[in-house]
């Protein structure tokens, strides 16, 4: 069994008549640790799997956790440092929400039975990053009412064979180290 949290994104930046949209708007990612464990375990760190259980060893409280760190551009051109003249940003929308599975997956390789990661449970939360930016140095962002971690209430049981939406592909964390483009709406 493993945490294989899935992450979709939506981010925009808002200024006095110029918008930008995220390219991850709408999409959905594997999401991982910095130091991504073997695809599609979120980590793969003694304390986050749960491997070769036997009638003995059978339970396991399972722990990992997510620092989510991004935003939008500070400049509407997207250029560092601010310039004179420059349209600094006004207010943005930053809303990830991710999905955590618990799944289950047999050791047999005969016709990919390995492959298959059937989702036993699952949890939902929500990193919100709306807000509004000071428009001089050190141009200071402000929380909006929804921004904060929403943190799931509790798990809910998946009895129907279902498998994550994302146990590989792009990952979460490769998209916000340097594969996000801005454009108009």
């Amino acid at each position: 069994m493993h945490l294989s949290p899935a992450a979709s994104g939506g981010e925009s930046y808002s200024t006095a008549g110029d918008d930008l949209v995220a390219s991850i708007e709408g999409n959905g990612y594997l999401d991982c640790s910095v130091a991504c464990g073997t695809p599609p375990y979120y980590d793969d760190v003694p304390s986050a799997v749960f491997f070769n259980p036997t009638p003995a060893n059978n339970m396991k409280e399972l722990v990992a956790n997510d620092t989510p760190q991004g935003g939008v551009p500070l400049t509407f051109d997207k250029g560092d440092p601010v310039d004179p003249g420059d349209d600094v940003v006004d207010s943005l929308e930053l809303e990830w929400d991710f999905v955590i599975h618990v799944t289950a997956r047999t050791v047999d390789t005969q016709n990919g039975a390995d492959e298959v990661y059937t989702s036993r449970a699952k949890a939902d939360w929500e990193f919100n990053g709306d807000g509004t930016v000071g428009q001089t140095a050190p141009y200071t962002w402000t929380a909006g009412p929804a921004a904060g971690n929403t943190a799931p209430a509790g798990w809910t049981a998946v009895t129907d064979g279902s498998e994550p939406d994302h146990t590989g592909g792009t990952q979460f964390n490769q998209v916000l180290a340097g594969g996000i483009t801005w454009s108009t709406p």
